[in-house]
């Protein structure tokens, strides 16, 4: 809801920029897509009906989500494909050399999930400075169809800064030199359906190769 908040933010003012990056919305995508995996291949492997059923609750659920995140992405592309039209009418007057952005943009996850991060933050503090607009508020309700109370709006912030504290983690556990790395899926322990309960986090492939017993524990919380 943050995301298609900052997204509706823009709508018909020039010079405007959302507070949400391609970046945000690629980890989230990669993120859910990986948790996704893992309970399709447990979907696979169980035999309780019981289970089975829970099992497939999260999977539609998770999936709803990530066609969510895919549309955000591409309104977001869409957003600065128009903004890119516009500036490349000044580009015949101005030259500048971008050599130095090549190489390694993109290919340092520390750097990318830094920049992640900043979005997260700088969606939090316009948030923060939303609760203050009741004008704002009343515009960006009529455009999403959402109602945008104080009390929904201290939620939204609520759940920004989990995510920004599971980037930081993420962050962290990078440069500590972890199983945490480029390409390896980040796995949820237990399976929330809130940002709030998103606590116990395991990093790297090990989790695939649990004991019987782990595997039960964890299912035991989902």
């Amino acid at each position: 809801t943050g995301i298609a908040l900052s997204l509706a933010q823009c709508e018909e003012q020039e010079g405007c920029a959302p507070s949400v990056s391609e970046d945000e919305l690629n980890t989230l995508i990669g993120t859910l897509e990986a948790r996704i995996l893992e309970l399709e291949r447990r979907l696979a492997e169980e035999t309780d009906g019981n289970v089975r059923a829970d099992l497939e609750e999260l999977i539609a659920g998770f999936n709803k989500e990530l066609q969510a995140f895919n549309v955000y992405l591409s309104e977001l592309q869409a957003f600065f494909a128009a903004e890119a039209a516009v500036e490349e009418e000044f580009e015949d007057e101005f030259v500048e050399d971008d050599e130095f952005l090549e190489g390694e943009r993109g290919d340092d996850e520390i750097a990318t999930l830094g920049g992640v991060l900043a979005t997260i933050k700088a969606r939090i503090e316009w948030l923060e400075g939303l609760k203050a607009d009741a004008e704002e508020r009343a515009r960006l309700s009529e455009i999403t169809g959402i109602e945008l109370t104080l009390e929904a709006l201290d939620e939204l912030i609520k759940a920004a800064e989990a995510e920004a504290a599971f980037i930081e983690n993420r962050i962290r556990m990078l440069i500590e030199g972890t199983e945490a790395r480029l390409g390896a899926p980040v796995i949820f322990t237990a399976e929330a359906r809130d940002y709030e309960s998103m606590q116990v986090l395991h990093y790297g492939p090990d989790l695939l190769q649990v004991s019987d017993w782990s595997t039960t524990s964890a299912m035991n919380v989902y």
